[in-house]
């Protein structure tokens, strides 16, 4: 016998621990999960349309590796392809819906709004000021008089646009400028007493929070032809006022939207350099479906999408790391929905068992104290559903908007739903 035998016959079969079976099991159950919740999501992309007329673009148009790839964009970022995406520059793009409904989830958030800075609504306005100027050439008077004023207002506004966009030194060539101011609540705003109306003058409890971002006219490299930003330049208006509200959003809730921000950068990353792979290997668009291991290939990895790796693309986390202060929003928002509020949250938690602060908890106590609040109705919609034969996703898109409900509001109103439709044939638990 070789050593060689010798050592291959010592080796001996281990039998899996109960712990490594229930772990292979839970994986194999996100992975499931994962690959409907990917595959539901492409064929809702492969029914929907971006844009009009020439510039349209249909997602049964995309091949079926593109839409897998779609899909997984959407999935990472939670956003709604009907609502939340664009598709500027042949590829997927979170426009402002996008962030205006991530910040309106907020408390402390009043309000947006945006002011367009560009050069081109500045050199509108002095055109005007000079066309009334010729005319006031052939007035007299006070008709002269008010035309020359109008001239000296508009002026005015052009130049109050110019020093407002050079106080951002936007890039020259920038053909839509477009700055946010956020109107946020102080975190010490008694947020219960301005929602209940016992407040007056909230507006002592404001703070506006300003940014700006700019896209088109970015020139193309003479080394390989493409463009540096081929999003922005694609609808210059359109990314310019979603990458100034990012940016304005992540400034003014910074304890939370930083991180997010760079994870969902991270998320972009990855499908950014995936959607690469696929528009430059030609036999995607012949693909029946994404090839494990192959260029255009989108993997799974314990439920986790994860870009090809010949190509050199960032891995997204295999695990999401537990967030506590979101685990946080999203309790005291179903709370609140449940109209449990002040000093009866405390009693709330100790009639449930729970530590009486928060900052005792942990991801258990989150998890079971959202299945005691939204559990009973939630159960009664799953049964609805079921009895009328629908799937809940699709429900919530055409009730909420969204795929899917998030909030105990959200289940409410998909109850609500249901109850109306009472009298149909079915045999509604509610």
């Amino acid at each position: 016998m070789t050593d060689q035998q010798q050592e291959t016959s010592t080796v001996v079969a281990t039998v899996p621990t109960d712990d490594e079976i229930a772990s292979i099991r839970r994986t194999g159950k996100r992975v499931s999960a994962y690959k409907k919740e990917v595959d539901l999501l492409a064929k809702t992309i492969a029914g929907l349309e971006w844009g009009s007329g020439i510039l349209a673009v249909k997602g049964s148009s995309l091949s079926p590796a593109t839409q897998y790839a779609f899909a997984v964009f959407c999935r990472i970022t939670r956003a709604n392809p009907m609502y939340h995406v664009d598709v500027l520059g042949g590829r997927p793009y979170l426009n402002a819906n996008y962030w205006a409904d991530l910040i309106n989830s907020q408390d402390h958030f009043h309000h947006y709004e945006q002011r367009d800075l560009s050069p081109s609504i500045e050199i509108a306005l002095r055109n005007r000021a000079e066309q009334h100027r010729a005319v006031a050439k052939d007035l007299e008077g006070e008709p002269k008089a008010a035309r020359l004023g109008k001239a000296l207002d508009l002026d005015e506004q052009a130049d109050d646009i110019r020093f407002a966009r050079d106080r951002w030194s936007p890039r020259d060539t920038a053909t839509c400028v477009v700055e946010t101011t956020i109107f946020r609540f102080i975190n010490a705003a008694p947020m219960e007493g301005i929602k209940s109306g016992k407040v007056d003058e909230f507006e002592r409890y404001l703070v506006t929070v300003s940014e700006c971002n700019w896209a088109g006219g970015m020139e193309r490299s003479m080394a390989d032809s493409k463009k540096f930003d081929p999003v922005g330049d694609a609808n210059p208006s359109t990314t310019a006022r979603s990458r100034s509200l990012r940016r304005a959003a992540t400034k003014a809730f910074s304890a939370w939207m930083t991180p997010y921000e760079e994870q969902l950068r991270k998320a972009e990353d990855a499908v950014e350099a995936e959607w690469e792979v696929i528009q430059d290997d030609k036999t995607a668009s012949h693909a029946e479906l994404p090839v494990p291991g192959g260029p255009q290939a989108v993997g799974t990895a314990n439920g986790e999408p994860a870009a090809a790796s010949p190509e050199g693309a960032k891995e997204l986390p295999v695990d999401e790391p537990f967030d506590a202060n979101a685990a946080r929003v999203r309790l005291f928002t179903t709370l609140r929905d449940a109209g449990i509020i002040e000093e009866n949250r405390k009693k709330w938690a100790a009639d449930n068992q729970l530590p009486e602060s928060t900052k005792e908890w942990g991801k258990e106590q989150y998890d079971r104290a959202e299945e005691i609040l939204v559990g009973p109705v939630r159960t009664k919609v799953e049964a609805a559903a079921a009895a009328f034969g629908e799937n809940i996703a699709d429900v919530s898109l055409k009730v909420l908007q969204k795929d899917a409900p998030q909030f105990l509001s959200d289940w409410n109103k998909l109850a609500a739903a249901y109850a109306e439709r009472a009298d149909e044939p079915a045999e509604l638990p509610l």
